[in-house]
């Protein structure tokens, strides 16, 4: 599953910029960026729910996880900047995709937390 969101991802962002709507804001965060942390949210809980079922370290899966999914977020904006006419590359993007990364590993860390206590299942 991972592996499909991994494409989903590259599909989206490689896309010419006139597909999408022109940038609203969400309060006062650009909605762009708000997509950014979703996609890089799913992507990173998908990966770290993988790297749990071959790595019993919470600690080690949940690093893994955001480190794939933040450099993957930079290489992403490297070919918007070098390989497309109609992108470009944007720290900012970089930036939300890396913190969706860590709020997604966060937050599974805390609920296999709470899991174990209250033992029931709520991660497969």
């Amino acid at each position: 599953m991972s592996g499909l969101c991994f494409l989903t991802i590259l599909v989206l962002c490689m896309m010419p910029g006139k597909k999408f709507p022109e940038v609203n804001y969400f309060f006062f965060i650009p909605m762009d960026k708000i997509v950014h942390f979703t996609m890089f949210f799913g992507f990173a809980l998908l990966l770290t729910s993988d790297f749990r079922k071959t790595d019993k370290s919470l600690q080690a899966f949940s690093y893994r996880s955001i480190l794939i999914s933040s450099g993957y977020g930079m290489v992403i904006e490297v070919l918007q900047g070098t390989l497309t006419t109609t992108r470009s590359a944007d720290v900012k993007d970089w930036i939300a995709d890396s913190v969706g990364a860590i709020a997604a590993a966060l937050i599974y860390a805390q609920l296999l937390k709470l899991q174990r206590i209250v033992k029931i299942r709520i991660l497969s």
